[in-house]
């Protein structure tokens, strides 16, 4: 029996146990890298020989016409250990490729944390792979140190590998594009590499970097499910392979080459993963609870989420300030609380061709400045938020005239152009002071409250002066301009906007506690990009808002309830000319703005259920006309309302049968009374029946215990496309 070493990490619904076995070696000590042979839900307590038969229970067989000792995928899978699948280094020194045979050294291990440290006594290098447990998430990454006098090429370099599970029959990934982002895909498990890369400079609107393992019969309500992200936005690649062997290998990284000098050391990026027993809503749940106590700053938990009001699409470039200010009127009367100004205030810019870089406020539109239109907003009761995009540049602007060195663009090459803009190169140092110099100027003579950061094109051609891969350096030196700003202005929240969900990962959500999830507005689409991001994103940190009645980007007309109810399920605001505004849809507008205000405080704490399996291939279920998403109060009531729980009910296409199965809601106290009542039960403009005679439709509204309402459940009425309810639960 090969004698082996093993190490385990607990979070409340999950384990991870770790094996590593002596290798055929001169030195001492001479155990390989450790590799995950169980990552699956929490196990009981164990005693160590129990853990050790446990380990070698799982030991693999060795087959004739393969090598005399099974290779295993370590969370370093090394060629130079004859791994035949996808390594997890690969680097070479002068064009001479490394065969690692790392060497552990050294295992610290505490309660809430395992760092493995292992040793290339040939090349000099040192591997180092950290697991922590925050909450119910465990977040780790890999970094690599030169300890040598050499330099080394580093093609490619993962986070530690991740073992799936062997039960499941296929994976979820998203795979979305601009105006759809976050729609998900099923992809069957089968022997080889499927690979999912990035080098846009962000994640991009068609890969937000995650994989989903539901195991057979997996639900959003019930069932084994594996989840992992990948928190690097500029340059990466998330690959799952399925050996020879049966095992599935899920790796993730940084797909650029680097060269790796002498006493230098790169890191990996985080993998953030979790696993539950109870379906996609506790993937959902556990995500969720992470992203608010480990991620989110600070600001992010200082006020409720103000409602929003962003003018662009009432104006677009064309600023008038007597026009913004009657928009500001029109929003405050309907219950606004920040104004947001969009793309056109500064430099001279009347359209997207010119004066990007140039982040002085433009004289002919404001010849008093911006103060004067901030006075008023603030005079109505209302925040101020600017928009910015700093990375980019307009080549007809007077910063790309006086440095055209800052602009990525490549000797001797056409650089392709994106929004008539280029990008500027911010690995040169003198870019970034430029950028803080210009947004901190802005912010700090102004009361500015909020930040809409954005990133309307790809990076092409993504090379330094020299002609070297910029991607990473460009990637972190985004980040550190972020992260000074965030901190010179820490009463300022900063929103993530590409193009909408271009760029959202949890490296950005630690400075930037908003994300502008789509450019679309469409409400239909917004529902079921929301549902699915809900996966990963809490409702407070999804921007979402209250289009014009024509979608500008679909086309669709959609009613304003139906527009507010899907904008109140996340941070809601409004994005339209309001001029245009009827006197009822006004009022519609204003009472859903103030429901929202009523209970958003313990909404954007809530824990939430998606209580149907719409959007999932993995699920044929008959109510997959409908999106019904349960928010549970499950901290202390606050005083200015009783509500224990609401649900939200969106019909998106005609129903199959001709009435709803009852809807089991989930989460609530089994001997505690609820009063129940549909808030919107007016539901004359969208109602598909004739008549629902239903205790829900009226003042007084049901009264059950949650017991009943958790295993018997609520009949809800049957609405035409795109329409939605309101259902509010109060404890009694």
């Amino acid at each position: 029996m090969v004698e082996q070493q093993y190490w385990r990490l607990d979070t409340p619904s999950q384990t991870l146990v770790f094996s590593s076995v002596h290798v055929f070696s001169s030195l001492p000590q001479a155990e390989q890298m450790p590799a995950v042979v169980y990552w699956g839900e929490r196990l009981a307590a164990t005693t160590d020989e129990s853990l050790q038969q446990l380990v070698q229970g799982l030991n693999h067989s060795v087959l004739p016409g393969t090598l005399d000792q099974p290779i295993r995928a370590s969370i370093c899978p090394e060629y130079g250990r004859a791994y035949a699948g996808a390594a997890g280094i690969l680097a070479t020194e002068k064009g001479k490729p490394l065969l690692t045979q790392f060497v552990l050294e050294q295992v610290a291990v505490a309660d809430d944390s395992l760092v493995f440290t292992a040793i290339d006594a040939l090349y000099q290098l040192r591997y180092q792979a950290t697991f922590s447990v925050q909450g119910d998430v465990i977040c780790c990454e890999s970094s690599l140190a030169n300890l040598s006098d050499k330099s080394y090429q580093i093609d490619w370099f993962s986070a530690p590998a991740m073992l799936l599970s062997d039960r499941a029959e296929s994976f979820l990934e998203f795979a979305g594009r601009w105006t759809q982002e976050f729609g998900l895909q099923s992809v069957p498990f089968q022997r080889g590499v499927h690979s999912r890369r990035s080098h846009r400079g962000r994640t991009g609107h068609d890969h937000f970097p995650a994989v989903i393992v539901p195991e057979p019969s997996a639900s959003w309500q019930a069932g084994n499910v594996q989840a992992v992200h990948y928190a690097h936005s500029a340059v990466h690649k998330m690959q799952v392979e399925q050996l020879t062997d049966g095992q599935r290998i899920l790796q993730a990284g940084i797909d650029e080459s680097a060269i790796l000098s002498s006493g230098e050391k790169i890191d990996s990026g985080q993998l953030h993963f979790t696993f539950s027993n109870k379906g996609l809503n506790g993937i959902s749940q556990q995500y969720q609870a992470y992203l608010r106590q480990h991620i989110l700053p600070p600001v992010s938990h200082k006020i409720p989420r103000p409602v929003h009001y962003n003018c662009w699409e009432a104006v677009y470039f064309d600023h008038d300030i007597d026009k913004l200010k009657s928009l500001a009127n029109k929003a405050a009367a309907i219950g606004v609380e920040r104004f947001v100004l969009d793309d056109g205030w500064f430099g001279q810019r009347d359209d997207d061709t010119t004066s990007l870089g140039d982040w002085t406020v433009h004289p002919q539109k404001y010849p008093q400045g911006l103060q004067p239109l901030i006075s008023h907003i603030n005079s109505l009761g209302m925040e101020f938020g600017l928009w910015f995009e700093p990375e980019m540049v307009n080549e007809d602007s007077e910063l790309a005239r006086r440095h055209p060195e800052w602009l990525i663009k490549p000797d001797n090459r056409q650089q392709y152009m994106g929004r008539q803009q280029q990008v500027l190169d911010l690995t040169q140092p003198a870019v970034v002071e430029y950028l803080f110099e210009s947004v901190d100027n802005i912010l700090s003579a102004h009361p500015i409250r909020y930040v809409k950061w954005d990133m309307n094109r790809d990076i092409t051609l993504g090379v330094d002066r020299e002609g070297y891969p910029l991607l990473r350096q460009q990637t972190a030196a985004l980040l550190g301009l972020i992260q000074r700003l965030t901190e010179a202005h820490p009463e300022v929240m900063f929103e993530s906007c590409a193009s909408g969900g271009g760029r959202i990962d949890y490296d950005f959500l630690q400075y930037m506690p908003r994300v502008w999830l789509s450019d679309s507005n469409d409400a239909h689409e917004r529902c079921l990009m929301q549902s699915t991001a809900a996966l990963f994103l809490s409702p407070e940190v999804i921007g979402s808002h209250i289009g014009p009645k024509l979608c500008h980007t679909s086309h669709r007309q959609l009613s304003m309830e139906f527009r507010a109810i899907v904008s109140m399920m996340a941070h809601m605001g409004l994005e339209m000319d309001l001029a245009e505004l009827t006197e009822q849809e006004q009022t519609v507008a204003t009472h859903y703005v103030q429901l929202y205000k009523q209970h958003r405080a313990w909404l954007h704490q809530s824990t939430q259920y998606q209580l149907t399996d719409f959007g999932l291939t993995i699920s044929d279920s008959s109510q997959n006309s409908q999106s019904i998403i349960q928010y549970v109060n499950t901290g202390n009531l606050p005083s200015e309302t009783s509500a224990a729980f609401m649900v939200i009910a969106c019909q998106l296409a005609v129903n199959k049968d001709e009435s709803t199965a009852a809807v089991r809601l989930q989460g609530l106290i089994p001997e505690q009374c609820y009063r129940l009542r549909v808030v919107n039960y007016d539901l004359s403009s969208n109602a598909a029946f004739r008549e629902f005679q239903h205790p829900l439709m009226t003042d007084q509204g049901l009264v059950l215990e949650g017991d009943v309402l958790m295993k018997v459940g609520l009949r809800l009425p049957v609405l035409h496309p795109d329409s939605a309810l309101v259902l509010l639960g109060e404890r009694l």
